[in-house]
């Protein structure tokens, strides 16, 4: 299946006196392209973000959720600007190799950030609210088509009854 593809499903009817339950699921792994690790998708509400293979030992970590009502904004970024808004932030937990490699969590208290880089010029950054990290920076296969998913899938969180 196409990468950064955006599927909606819609269960339930009036007739059965089901309620409706909309579903996004937005498939977006990086493992096809050989380079990353890591799948985020959207589903139930939530954003998922998990982390396979080598990222997750060096990242000392497997994988998060945030619900989408925490999802400030999903974009794709320039990888040095993502690292120059990071300035200062401290390894918390997982591993980093200058120019090579940013894996785990970043900073404390409100400015915790989790990262997965590995070299890549453009990464998907998604900045929360009222979670346990205030971004995430991550290389997936194409961060622009999985932002533009991303944000789609918000004003459905957003004004659902």
């Amino acid at each position: 299946m196409a990468v950064s593809q955006l599927i909606l499903t819609h269960r339930g009817s009036p007739a059965t006196g089901s309620s409706p339950v909309v579903t996004l699921a937005l498939l977006g792994s990086a493992r096809d392209a050989g380079t990353v690790s890591v799948d985020v998708d959207v589903s139930a509400g939530q954003l998922n973000v998990h982390f396979h293979g080598w990222d997750k030992v060096i990242a000392l970590f497997s994988h998060t959720t945030a619900p989408l009502s925490s999802v400030l904004g999903a974009r794709a970024m320039q990888a040095d600007d993502a690292h120059k808004d990071a300035r200062g932030l401290h390894k918390a937990a997982g591993t980093g190799i200058p120019g090579r490699v940013k894996a785990g969590a970043w900073g404390t208290g409100g400015r915790r950030q989790l990262w997965c880089w590995h070299r890549e010029e453009e990464v998907l950054v998604v900045d929360l609210a009222g979670h346990r990290y205030t971004r995430m920076v991550l290389n997936v296969r194409d961060p622009g088509a999985t932002a533009r998913a991303i944000t789609v899938a918000l004003p459905v969180v957003r004004h659902a009854p």
